[in-house]
């Protein structure tokens, strides 16, 4: 999935869960049953796709990131807030150098995989 930075995070998620949605109807009214995901992301895309197995779990069989910055963006330190950048704010990734936002999102996804034996996580 390409992140579109014009989008919030928000944003990308819900069109992700959609076209998820609309292809797994299609392939249960074909096949008589749902499909198990693997999802495979990049950068903002790997926390998209977090989100997505932590409102799914059932329903994803792997979930492999390349770059997803799961503690946080370097963005986030000392030297950007004292140069007053906050484009990450404006574009919608706030949840991204949020300590506390981001902290959630991984308290949830370890209680989801920790229940969830059957999905595969590669970061």
């Amino acid at each position: 999935m390409k992140y579109n930075y014009n989008k919030t995070n928000a944003q990308v998620y819900e069109e992700l869960d959609y076209i998820i949605d609309k292809i797994s109807y299609d392939y249960l009214e074909v096949m008589g049953a749902l499909p198990k995901i693997n999802l495979i992301g990049h950068s903002c895309g790997g926390l998209t796709n977090m989100d997505y197995a932590i409102n799914h779990p059932k329903n994803v069989a792997s979930l492999i990131s390349l770059g997803t910055p799961y503690n946080g963006s370097w963005y986030d330190n000392w030297f950007v807030d004292l140069l007053g950048i906050n484009v990450f704010d404006s574009i919608g990734g706030a949840d991204i150098v949020d300590t506390t936002l981001m902290n959630i999102r991984k308290n949830n996804w370890n209680n989801i995989y920790s229940q969830n034996a059957h999905i595969i996580f590669l970061p």
